[in-house]
């Protein structure tokens, strides 16, 4: 098994104290999801709370209006994380970076709650549930599983470039068939 080396630690120590890990990178960061987010969940809203939409506020199941609610409580909270958590402390370093990583994963699945309230909107919900639902698993295993062997990669020494390429084009073509079954249902 391989260790860190102390010029390791240093660039790892180097990047968290003035790279993108910095706090100021990451409230900064934060500010651009916050504006993002608000942006999907505002349009998610209008749909659903317009008078003119078939849904209607009212007619919202319980769980789409703890959505809701659950985003205003994110809203506040990266709202107090963005201009009240001050200062490098571990403590601080800690919570920005815990909040950085949670707040993309809500930034990611912020589309998901627009499209659900396009196609609720439409009528067509059934079919576009198990397809987003079944995005969103796929999704998370592969992250999981990249993650997984990005870590054990930093224990061996780098690949080669071609298995890495192969892998990327894999991706691409997995998601471009997911995009054409996807709008392929959507029109019938």
């Amino acid at each position: 098994m391989t260790q860190l080396s102390e010029k390791d630690f240093l660039d790892i120590k180097d990047e968290i104290k003035d790279g993108r890990l910095s706090p100021d990178s990451v409230r900064f960061y934060l500010g651009v999801f916050m504006f993002f987010s608000a942006l999907m969940i505002g349009i998610a809203f209008a749909v659903a709370a317009s008078s003119s939409s078939v849904i209607g506020w009212d007619n919202l199941s319980v769980f789409w209006k703890s959505v809701f609610w659950l985003q205003a409580a994110l809203f506040l909270f990266q709202l107090i994380l963005i201009f009240l958590v001050r200062g490098k402390s571990n403590w601080t370093q800690m919570l920005l970076i815990i909040s950085y990583v949670v707040y993309t994963y809500k930034m990611v699945l912020d589309p998901f709650v627009v499209m659900s309230m396009f196609a609720m909107n439409d009528g067509v919900y059934e079919t576009f549930l198990p397809i987003s639902v079944t995005v969103i698993i796929v999704g998370f295993l592969l992250h999981v599983y990249l993650i997984r062997r990005t870590f054990k990669e930093l224990k061996v020494k780098k690949k080669k470039k071609e298995e890495i390429s192969c892998m990327l084009l894999f991706q691409f073509y997995f998601c471009s068939f997911l995009l054409q079954v996807t709008s392929s249902k959507m029109n019938y």
